[in-house]
């Protein structure tokens, strides 16, 4: 048994304190709530911070190389349409140059253009006598009519 005389009597009117006290700053007592919210704080702006510092240069790092293969690759893209513009131009260089050849084989070689030139040479002179007849017997008019 016990009895209530074993237990040492309250000295003065002293209260029993059953809140901790917390340190205060700035007038705001630091309670976990407060001290939790604090550091919070502290880690967004840490954050924000650090990805200011150090993800952004890389983002726009990464952007401009994204920027540059897309560039190189519509270069490739163009020398490639290139390429095969180049082929067809060959291709119809090709043709005009049998072209030419089966024109210059009609025209013959330089032996037969002598020959050309006097038989175009004798054909002239046929046409241009109708015309000195014409001319001699004053009936430039009737050459004519009769040419057309």
């Amino acid at each position: 048994m016990t009895f209530s005389e074993d237990f040492a009597p309250l000295e003065g009117d002293q209260d029993l304190d059953l809140e901790p006290s917390y340190p205060v700053v700035f007038r705001v007592e630091l309670t976990p709530k407060v001290q939790g919210i604090a550091i919070a704080l502290v880690g967004l702006v840490g954050a924000f911070f650090l990805y200011q510092r150090l993800v952004q240069p890389v983002a726009q790092t990464k952007q401009d190389a994204e920027l540059r293969i897309a560039d190189k690759t519509a270069q490739l893209e163009s020398q490639q349409a290139s390429i095969e513009n180049v082929e067809e131009i060959k291709a119809e260089l090709d043709e005009a140059i049998q072209q030419r050849v089966g024109i210059y084989s009609l025209l013959g070689d330089a032996d037969s253009l002598d020959t050309l030139l006097l038989d175009i040479n004798q054909q002239v002179k046929a046409s241009n006598a109708g015309i000195d007849d014409a001319i001699a017997s004053g009936d430039l008019r009737g050459c004519l009519k009769s040419r057309s």
